[in-house]
């Protein structure tokens, strides 16, 4: 009897032995501490179930399974319960290692508020981040703000230096200073996007700062009514000032950005990229179709042919 008794607590060992195995090597819970997240990727990059999941560079759980949703990849990730995901936290697939390999990388935007922890009872649905989408969009806008701001600078510089009958008559301090002083709005508002405070890099670490996104549109709503000031001011002179604001290389960059800030525009109409959600935000949308109208009524005063006459 005592050796039936000491075989039975040696196989009970050996069981409890090998389940404590499996739950260290195998990441399994026999008290049910995980949780399940729905990721949405538009492309699964060779992810494969067991693959790990990271948060802020700790191990946190693994990929459960992977299935088809349309043209989507939808990822069952599998966290462990003490983990919280902020809801605005970043989810992309990354290269595990230089030999192969995939992870996830769940990150969140440094300096930004954490929002609400992702509910776990298996409903949360979180969606890829892509922000370099983002940036490209927004890097394109300001290549094209900085282009037009350069071709204000040629006309600064033209005017104060007096070269040429233009130069000679249209030379007035207070208004060269107006153009210069819109030549280093626009290059202040093109720096602030790619750099300014965070702007762009906020938008890399966290997709729903919209009241980061405001503010730089408030800049280049300024900078834009600037610019339609400055072409006000410039009807109320003689028309030499007018005549070189109507230079091409001006011209051509105004006509840039309008087209590339429409390009941004239509794009979040269609639902497209990651501006769709950002800039189809009704206060939002507002502020830009504010800076676009700017644009408009700038483009129209300096296509509008001059009523002035140049005198020897």
């Amino acid at each position: 009897m005592r050796g039936e008794r000491l075989v039975g607590v040696v196989s009970l060992t050996f069981v409890g032995a090998l389940l404590l195995t499996a739950v260290l090597l195998g990441d399994w819970s026999l008290s049910g501490g995980h949780y399940r997240v729905q990721a949405v990727f538009h492309d699964g990059d060779r992810l494969k179930s067991g693959n790990a999941i990271y948060l802020a560079g700790v191990e946190v759980g693994k990929v459960e399974k992977i299935r088809f949703e349309g043209e989507q990849i939808v990822a069952t990730l599998r966290i462990h319960r003490a983990c919280d995901i902020p809801e605005n936290a970043h989810v992309e697939i990354r290269a595990a290692s230089a030999f192969g390999g995939q992870e996830v990388t769940i990150t969140h935007g440094r300096g930004v508020p954490q929002g609400r922890p992702l509910p776990k009872d298996g409903s949360a649905r979180v969606h890829e981040s892509r922000p370099l989408d983002l940036m490209k969009e927004f890097g394109d806008l300001s290549e094209e703000f900085s282009r037009a701001s350069g071709s204000f600078r040629q006309v600064a510089n033209h005017i104060t230096g007096g070269h040429g009958a233009f130069g000679s008559l249209a030379y007035d301090e207070k208004m060269a200073g107006h153009v210069r002083a819109i030549a280093r709005e626009a290059e202040d508002f093109a720096e602030a996007v790619r750099h300014g405070d965070g702007t762009l890099g906020a938008f890399l670490e966290d997709p729903s700062l919209n009241e980061r996104i405001r503010a730089a549109l408030d800049r280049f709503n300024e900078v834009a009514a600037s610019i339609r000031e400055e072409v006000d001011a410039v009807e109320r002179q003689d028309g030499v000032l007018g005549a070189l604001l109507r230079d091409d290389a001006l011209w051509a960059g105004i006509d840039r950005l309008q087209s590339s800030a429409r390009g941004l525009a239509r794009k979040a109409d269609a639902g497209q990229g990651v501006l769709a959600n950002l800039l189809n935000d009704s206060p939002l949308r507002r502020k830009w179709d504010e800076a676009m109208a700017h644009l408009d009524s700038i483009q129209a005063k300096i296509a509008a042919p001059s009523t002035a006459t140049v005198q020897e």
